[in-house]
């Protein structure tokens, strides 16, 4: 690719200045892009270095070929944060869902278009993170950016935590002609057909799994709930206080 040279430009257009990215912000970055990968690629041996300047590696990160996403979390993040976190389950018919708005989003027909998989932090205060540094979106196991999709899945979880974040990996398995990937060239940015439709499961599901575990949240202390659209979706956000056990680190 040959690029002109500034100099045939007579006024140049004016570009903001923005300072470098700091190398630590951007090796972090990188090594959670590395994990998500790590994550979802089962019966494939990962192993990630770091190579300092005098040439000795440091190893950072590795999976074993596993036959599962359970075994890979064990292997990236260790014992003590698998053991905090519970599998995903799909709600599987349209009467699991509570809110008659959001009924109107999804029919049987739609329901069987997407299937879901993964694992999330148990809503108990205590087993959520402080921030938001450990969640994993996939479509059809690629990796993915999605910010309605975090926002929703953080709103559904603070209505049970308001205090903390949850560990997520969650795999949205769909036909391939409801994603579109070609939206980006680094293809982490997508466009789901039929979104409202799967986040009414996705927000139904985590409900449904996180009422599972009321009876190990204090029910004396109130939970407000407000309400907020996303992506045409209306989204639980409230405060419960758990337990007063330390937040996961």
């Amino acid at each position: 690719l040959l690029f002109p040279s500034p100099s045939s430009f007579p006024h140049p257009p004016p570009f903001p200045h923005l300072p470098p990215p700091h190398p630590l912000q951007e090796y972090a970055r990188m090594i959670q892009v590395v994990q998500g990968y790590c994550l979802i690629s089962t019966h494939v041996r990962i192993s990630c270095y770091n190579q300092t300047g005098s040439g000795a590696k440091q190893l950072v990160l590795s999976t074993l070929g596993n036959a599962s996403i359970k075994d890979n979390i064990l292997n990236v993040f260790g014992p003590k944060q698998l053991s905090q976190l519970v599998e995903i389950e799909q709600c599987v018919q349209v009467e699991d869902i509570d809110s008659e708005e959001d009924k109107q989003h999804l029919t049987e027909e739609l329901l069987q278009l997407f299937r879901l998989s993964g694992y999330v932090s148990r809503c108990n205060h205590g087993y959520g993170r402080s921030s938001t540094d450990r969640q994993f979106y996939f479509f059809n196991s690629r990796p993915c950016d999605h910010p309605k999709l975090t926002k929703l899945v953080n709103s559904t979880y603070h209505v049970f935590n308001v205090r903390q974040y949850p560990f997520v990996v969650l795999n949205v398995h769909a036909n391939r002609e409801l994603v579109d990937v070609n939206l980006t060239p680094d293809k982490r940015q997508v466009m789901v057909h039929h979104e409202s439709a799967l986040f009414v499961l996705i927000k139904s599901s985590l409900m449904k799994l996180f009422k599972k575990m009321e009876g190990q949240i204090d029910p004396h202390i109130p939970r407000p709930h407000l309400l907020e659209h996303v992506g045409g979706v209306t989204t639980p956000q409230g405060s419960t206080h758990g337990s007063t056990h330390g937040s996961t680190q």
